[in-house]
C-alpha cells in the first residue's frame, strides 16, 4: 500500500491485483465491426473491464454490498467482485446503477481505488476541483500518478461521462501499455473496426484490443506476436536449397511445442526463423 504523502507513492495494489504483465485483450468492439470510440461507458461495463484484467479472480463475494439494482444485471458477479476489493461504491439509496454512464470523477476514483490514496495536501492540479468535490482527492492523485489529464483551459470536467476511447487511453497509462506504432502501421489489416482509423485514440485502441506478447522498452514496448495467430509449419528435413518437408501441422503462436531451429513457412514460402524458449514457447522473430 501506500504510506506517506502522494510523492511517495508505492504502486504495490495496482502490481498485485492488475494483469500487467500479460498483454490481454481487455475491450472489444461491437458485432457490427464498429468500437465507437466516442461512445459513454456504463458503470458495468467498467467494472466488467477491471474485473478482466484481475489477476486472481478468485474473490469470495458473499459478503459484497448487496447492491438493490442488480440482482438480475448481466455484470452482476464483476460489479459484487469490484464492490469487495472496495473498488466500486453504491449511492446512499442502496443501488448502484450499472447502466449510469460512468463519470470523470468517478471513473479516476475507481482506478485510484486501486492503490491506498492519502489525503492530498497540495493544491488541485485543476480550476473546476476544489477541497470540497467528493473526488477531491482521487482526481489529483490520478493525475500526479500520470493517469489522467485535463483540458487546455486547466478544467476536469469531472461531471462529463467518460468515453470509450478516454477510458482505454486512462487504463494503458495504469498498466503502462503502449501501442508499438511500427508494428500497426506495417500491419494495418489487424485494425477491424471501421470507425477507428482516424481517431485520436486509434493506436490505445488496439493496444487495448489486441492480444500480444511484447518486449518492454524504455518508453515504450514491441509486440514480438500476437496470441492465437494461426500460422502452418512443415518441419525441415533438410537443407534451404533441398526443401525436403514433412510433418504438416498448424499451430498458434503462443503454443508450446518443439520445433527446430529453422523451419518452412508454406504460407510464405520461406524458411522463417524462431527462438525456442527452454519450455519450448515459439517466439517468432520478425527482424
Amino acid at each position: 500500500g501506500i504510506k506517506g504523502n502522494v510523492e511517495e507513492i508505492k504502486p504495490d495494489n495496482i502490481n498485485t491485483l492488475l494483469e500487467k504483465q500479460n498483454h490481454i485483450s481487455y475491450i472489444n468492439g461491437y458485432s457490427n465491426g464498429t468500437f465507437e470510440p466516442d461512445r459513454n461507458m456504463t458503470r458495468a461495463e467498467v467494472v466488467t473491464i477491471f474485473t478482466r484484467l484481475l489477476k486472481n479472480k478468485e474473490v469470495d463475494i458473499s459478503k459484497a454490498v448487496a447492491f438493490t439494482d442488480i440482482e438480475e444485471h448481466w455484470a452482476y458477479e464483476s460489479i459484487k467482485i469490484m464492490s469487495e476489493l472496495g473498488i466500486v461504491k453504491g449511492y446512499a439509496d442502496g443501488t448502484f446503477k450499472p447502466q449510469g454512464n460512468i463519470t470523470r470523477a468517478e471513473f479516476a476514483t475507481m482506478i485510484s481505488r486501486f492503490e491506498e490514496v492519502q489525503e492530498m495536501q497540495n493544491k488541485s492540479y485543476f480550476v473546476d476541483i476544489n477541497k470540497e468535490h467528493w473526488a477531491y482527492n482521487t482526481i489529483n492523485y490520478a493525475y500526479n500518478r500520470g493517469w489522467i489529464s485535463g483540458y487546455e483551459d486547466k478544467t476536469f470536467k469531472p461531471d462529463n461521462a467518460i468515453t470509450r476511447a478516454e477510458a482505454v487511453t486512462i487504463i494503458n497509462r495504469v498498466l503502462e501499455r503502449s501501442a508499438d506504432i511500427e508494428y500497426l502501421n506495417e500491419n494495418s489489416e489487424l485494425n477491424k473496426y471501421t470507425d477507428i482509423t482516424n481517431h485520436w485514440a486509434y493506436y490505445g485502441i488496439l493496444e487495448a484490443s489486441i492480444p500480444h506478447e511484447h518486449k518492454k522498452e524504455t518508453i515504450s514496448e514491441k509486440w514480438k506476436y500476437l496470441w492465437g495467430e494461426e500460422f502452418k509449419i512443415i518441419y525441415s528435413m533438410n537443407d534451404e536449397e533441398n526443401k525436403k518437408f514433412a510433418d504438416v501441422k498448424s499451430y498458434k503462436l503462443g503454443e508450446r511445442v518443439k520445433l527446430p531451429e529453422k523451419a518452412y513457412s508454406e504460407s510464405e514460402n520461406r524458411f522463417l526463423g524462431w527462438s525456442l524458449m527452454p519450455d519450448g514457447e515459439i517466439i517468432r522473430k520478425y527482424n
